[in-house]
């Protein structure tokens, strides 16, 4: 097939724009899309080869999966083994766990279906696999495992055939993404059944250049590549993806496949020097920036500097530049000595051995845990918190799966002080019940103390609140604390905070305090004191991540001042200069102030209670 340099540029705009995404640019909300820019190229490449391949009669299987693991597997590997140092020395035992379980799966190129099951793609903690990238190749190969010996049975019956049988399989794959969008939305995302009619999209797009070769027409091409550039500027998190959506970025690929002839101005500028090397050494670089990233984020328990990951997304090019010349260049020339096809398919058996040895041994230690001292594990420890009586969970604090029916008839009892508010309140509960027996505690997961809030995933919070008001409304001889992990919801809903205040008024209640939010940790405490080698039996401050804490605790202290009621903010009263209280020891004991990113343990809403209420008792 004839070099196209427009498809390298194309190339340098997927890779580009995933690197910044996954830097965390909010520019670049929606560069999540390379993928898919790389998935209809993909197909439409390997189509092209295939059907030259055929109809010449030279198509062979093995040379088709020789060419493969030529091309994906020694900069794969070698990536690999260059994260297992550092996977050692900075992963705690349980993601070091979840990394040795990846070695296995991205081996046999089933990362896909690991992740799947284990994270959503967008969640703060897939930032930390350095391997969560690789689910894409996995997509790709499962594609290319199936497809070249369909289109070699498939071929004596015509291409008009296999071009309407090809067809059909890429509306049917589209239908059950559409479909899935919303009913099945974590598989959506990594599933090949879901994912395949974008590699078709690039399918049908060779077929059509095979028969009618590349037109010549501007303003499609050129519409093409703006269709791709305002995806990658315009969705973000929370678009609905893949679905209706990806028809952007995937027809704005199919569009310059096909129209982007040579002297078309988007072929131009997609030919420029710079972008085509960047698409030359697009592979390496995709495989690269993860791995960077994502031990990044594990060293310094916190979400790193604009600058250094600027750093990092220029340092990823520049190993991919490496990478290209000395591993993928090297491998990929079947004419340089030791480099036979044999030789090639020992070294893909000898490293898919390799990693799945590491990686069943990571399984069976539990991530290697004997590395930790045994402070180590103690504050690791606390990860397995047994929260669930401490937060009265299922009584007072309600389950995902109850309503407010299900709220104990203890929960309001005779005492003069009640705490209403999501999961935190409950935490915060926990300690303050100790030095107030008679609390009363209204709590539900993910449901804030906001009358009239609609909350997407819990619709029911509505009834929850209405009822708690109800309760309140009984007895209202209360002094009301409004708690909840504010930073988690959004403005338009913290707004109702006001209104949930007004209704509280008029049923007469003696006093209300809002209660801000609660320091926030990432990853969790337990591994930021692990990585910051604290003492259990000392007092101990970390550096906790409060821009969202504090954002969110201005909106309601505005909204408390405005209603005229207390405010009272735990960041003011443990924290100086981002320097939180993290390991607290009191009388009663000791421990991280913590057990996950925000949740307080009982020790440590008692310690809190004191610091807020002046209260040493």
């Amino acid at each position: 097939m004839d070099y196209r340099p427009e498809i390298d540029g194309l190339r340098a705009l997927a890779v580009s724009s995933v690197i910044l995404f996954h830097a965390g640019f909010g520019l670049f909300s929606g560069g999540f899309v390379g993928v898919d820019v790389f998935f209809v190229i993909s197909g439409y490449l390997i189509t092209t080869i295939l059907i030259n391949d055929l109809e010449k009669n030279r198509f062979s299987i093995v040379d088709f999966y020789e060419r493969r693991a030529r091309r994906i597997l020694p900069a794969l590997f070698f990536v690999m083994l260059c994260c297992l140092p550092f996977a050692w020395i900075w992963m705690s035992p349980d993601s070091l766990r979840g990394f040795s379980q990846s070695l296995i799966a991205v081996s046999f190129f089933v990362s896909n279906v690991l992740f799947w099951r284990d994270s959503d793609y967008f969640d703060a903690s897939a930032e930390e696999k350095p391997l969560l990238h690789t689910w894409s190749l996995a997509v790709e190969e499962q594609y290319y495992l199936l497809f070249p010996v369909f289109l070699f049975l498939a071929w004596r019956f015509g291409k008009n055939t296999i071009f309407l049988i090809i067809l059909g399989s890429a509306l049917l794959s589209y239908g059950l993404s559409e479909w899935a969008s919303i009913a099945f939305v974590s598989g959506n995302f990594y599933l090949s059944p879901f994912r395949v009619w974008e590699l078709l999209a690039g399918t049908i797009a060779a077929f059509i250049v095979h028969k009618h070769g590349i037109e010549q027409n501007n303003t499609l091409a050129l519409g093409g590549l703006i269709a791709i550039i305002c995806s990658i500027f315009i969705y973000d998190e929370s678009t609905r993806f893949p679905s209706i959506y990806a028809l952007l970025p995937v027809s704005g690929v199919v569009l310059l496949i096909l129209y982007a002839g040579k002297n078309t101005l988007a072929a131009k500028i997609l030919s420029i020097r710079l972008f085509v090397g960047i698409g030359l050494i697009s592979y390496s670089a995709y495989l690269w920036h993860q791995p960077l990233f994502a031990f990044a984020r594990i060293r310094l328990a916190a979400e790193p500097s604009f600058m250094l990951m600027l750093g990092l997304s220029i340092l990823s090019l520049l190993l991919a530049t490496l990478s290209w010349k000395y591993i993928e260049g090297p491998f990929r020339k079947k004419s340089l000595a030791g480099f036979s096809r044999q030789a090639i398919f020992s070294f893909s058996a000898a490293g898919l051995i390799f990693f799945t040895i590491i990686g069943l041994s990571g399984e069976l230690t539990n991530g290697f845990d004997y590395r930790l001292t045994a402070q180590q594990r103690q504050l690791l420890s606390y990860e397995n918190y047994d929260y669930a009586d401490n937060y009265r969970e299922g009584e007072c604090l309600l389950k995902a799966s109850q309503s407010h029916q299900d709220f104990g008839n203890k929960c309001l009892k005779p005492g003069t002080s009640i705490i209403w508010g999501d999961s935190h309140a409950a935490a915060l509960a926990s300690g303050w019940s100790i030095m107030d027996k008679n609390l009363s505690i209204f709590s539900s997961s993910n449901c804030p103390p906001l009358i009239g809030a609609v909350i997407a995933s819990r619709p029911y919070c509505l009834t929850t609140n209405n009822f708690v008001l109800n309760e309140i409304r009984k007895n209202p001889d209360k002094h009301v604390y409004l708690h909840a992990n504010w930073q988690g919801y959004e403005e338009a809903q913290l707004q109702r905070l006001d209104n949930t205040i007004s209704l509280l008024k008029q049923t007469g209640v003696r006093q209300i305090t809002i209660i801000a939010g609660i320091p926030h940790y990432s990853p969790s405490l337990p591994k930021r004191l692990m990585h910051e080698n604290a003492d259990l039996l000392a007092p101990h401050r970390s550096q906790a991540d409060l821009k969202a804490v504090i954002a969110a605790d201005e909106v309601i202290k505005g909204i408390a001042q405005d209603a005229g009621v207390s405010f009272i903010s735990p960041v003011q009263a443990i924290c100086d200069d981002g320097q939180c209280d993290s390991v607290i020891n009191t009388k009663e004991g000791h421990m991280p102030i913590s057990w996950d990113e925000s949740h307080l343990t009982k020790l440590g809403a008692l310690y809190l209670y004191q610091k807020l209420l002046g209260n040493d008792n």
